[in-house]
């Protein structure tokens, strides 16, 4: 059998090298004795050192199985969907990173509401302070921000309503309450630089891919979050109509058809 190598790119690897969080990652597909196999090792800190290894490491094989050995062109993964919700392992990582950084500002409490909430970017910024029930850990969810950038009531009835927050979260957002500044629309997230005088979505949004990519997990968007949470309800076996009145959906057709849309 003779060795068979295709390099239409011209590298001096055939390993397809991606990143991963931080680090880099290389794969290797390669037919040794009829059989085709994958190799991958990550952890890399730049592109070229993936690369460097990679070589070496397909000359390593190729020397070890002479003849029998077929390495294939490795061509970059089409029409793969960015990912659409965190696992449970991934949720707990992120969890447990905002908790321990909620001192390095009010963008943290944004991302530990989506998260275990489920409630949307435009409803978390437009709570007050008025909307905490700390005798209940509830929060009271009946306005929203605009595209328009103005606050205004949710108009759907399904849309109002009271969500239980675990004691951990209204904890801290209960010790936050006593050292905040008031302002005069007694938002939680003011941001007095902004024109709508809130926390930005592309803030919020860039901080939670700065904070997944620190804990190597493939970055998602906030209303991902929202997503996610109702996933790891799901998994935890309760029922589709509480998670549904949970995220506000007017039935548990939409609810259905949006998680099934973020599974695939």
């Amino acid at each position: 059998m003779k060795i068979k190598i295709k390099n239409i790119r011209g590298d001096s690897t055939m390993a397809y090298v991606k990143k991963t969080g931080s680090k880099w990652q290389y794969t290797i597909s390669c037919t040794v004795e009829g059989k085709t196999a994958l190799i991958k090792k990550s952890g890399f800190r730049s592109k070229e050192e993936a690369q460097a290894e990679a070589s070496m490491h397909e000359a390593q094989i190729q020397e070890q199985y002479g003849e029998n050995f077929i390495i294939n062109e490795v061509s970059k993964p089409k029409n793969i969907s960015p990912k659409k919700v965190l696992n449970e392992k991934e949720y707990k990582q992120l969890y447990d990173e905002l908790i321990n950084n909620l001192d390095n500002g009010l963008g943290y409490y944004v991302l530990l509401l989506n998260l275990t909430s489920g409630i949307r970017y435009s409803e978390a910024v437009a709570l007050t302070f008025q909307d905490f029930d700390f005798n209940n850990n509830t929060i009271n969810i009946y306005k929203t921000l605009c595209p328009a950038g103005k606050i205004l009531p949710i108009r759907s009835l399904s849309g109002r309503r009271a969500i239980t927050i675990d004691k951990i979260v209204m904890s801290r957002f209960k010790e936050l309450f006593k050292r905040i500044e008031s302002n005069n629309k007694d938002l939680i997230f003011y941001y007095p630089k902004n024109k709508s005088k809130i926390v930005s979505k592309q803030v919020i949004n860039s901080l939670l891919k700065d904070v997944l990519l620190n804990l190597n997990i493939e970055p998602v968007n906030t209303n991902n979050l929202r997503y996610t949470h109702a996933s790891i309800l799901l998994a935890k076996g309760l029922p589709i109509q509480f998670v549904s009145a949970r995220l506000g959906h007017e039935n548990i057709d939409s609810t259905t058809k949006i998680l099934q849309n973020h599974s695939k």
